[in-house]
């Protein structure tokens, strides 16, 4: 079966290239940078690596980045992996992927995901997980409405939409991030305002169908005020993230910010 690994990238150079080598040389059939005019070495170390780099510029129409790479590079039956450039692949998800696709009778797999904050790695708090390995020909990404002040040139909590069944992989990809730095922050502001129009807009229209559980049950709490508090303990008690010690309590608290950043944006867009 063939494997393209896509990594979408911008500014990426400090990590680039640890992505690139937890991959090899000898995993995927293609290995694709998609680059959005990185101003400093990402697409020199990809292409010194052997990787393809593609160049994406965003008109601010449909589609964005993933669906861009999907509609255009992949083929009918072809496997794609989207790994973000802080990710990680281990020995034991790569054979594990090989074998499954070998077989498959999905068109997707949920991937798991481990958390390392500030190179600890956290054995609690909230799960995460994402449809990021996809079957081509099967779907793309849910198209969600842009606005004009969408700065976003990938999909980033959009889901892909399938025809078939999705399964979910046992072993996990390696996310490594610091959520006390500011380009954390700086990034989850944008996600936040997008995840905000996202949510409005979806509750207005058909498209609301396509939310999974778990985002229909987030969506009914981002109106409740404070919202944050509520992400605070599930992660910190449900999930027994306070067995991380402090690193657990910083986990929980970045979940909070977030989704009380997210509760304000929609306050203030449907003013």
């Amino acid at each position: 079966m063939k494997l393209t690994i896509a990594i979408p990238a911008k500014n990426e150079e400090r990590n680039i290239g640890d992505c690139l080598n937890s991959i090899g040389q000898e995993f995927a059939s293609r290995v694709v940078v998609l680059d959005s005019s990185s101003s400093d070495k990402t697409k020199d170390i990809a292409l010194n690596w052997g990787a393809e780099v593609l160049d994406f510029v965003w008109n601010g129409q449909f589609p964005k980045k993933r669906n861009w790479f999907l509609m255009n590079y992949i083929e009918v039956d072809e496997w794609v992996l989207f790994l973000d450039a802080d990710e990680r692949l281990t020995p034991i998800i790569k054979t594990e992927i090989l074998k499954l696709i070998s077989h498959s009778k999905y068109s997707g797999y949920w991937i798991p995901y481990t958390i390392y904050l500030n190179n600890k790695l956290l054995k609690f708090g909230y799960p995460l997980k994402k449809l990021a390995l996809i079957k081509g020909g099967t779907g793309f990404y849910e198209k969600t409405p842009y606005n004009a002040n969408d700065t976003l040139d990938m999909e980033i909590h959009e889901h892909p939409i399938l025809i078939g069944k999705t399964g979910v992989l046992k072993n996990k990809i390696e996310h490594k991030v610091d959520f006390l730095s500011e380009n954390w922050k700086t990034k989850h502001i944008a996600y936040a305002k997008w995840e905000a129009n996202r949510f409005l807009s979806f509750n207005k229209n058909e498209n609301k169908d396509n939310n999974t559980l778990n985002q229909k049950i987030k969506n009914y709490i981002l109106q409740v005020p404070l919202s944050g508090i509520f992400f605070f303990f599930i992660s910190l008690v449900y999930y027994l993230g306070m067995f991380d010690g402090l690193q657990g309590i910083r986990y929980a608290s970045a979940k909070a910010w977030y989704f009380n950043r997210v509760s304000k944006e929609i306050v203030k867009t449907r003013k």
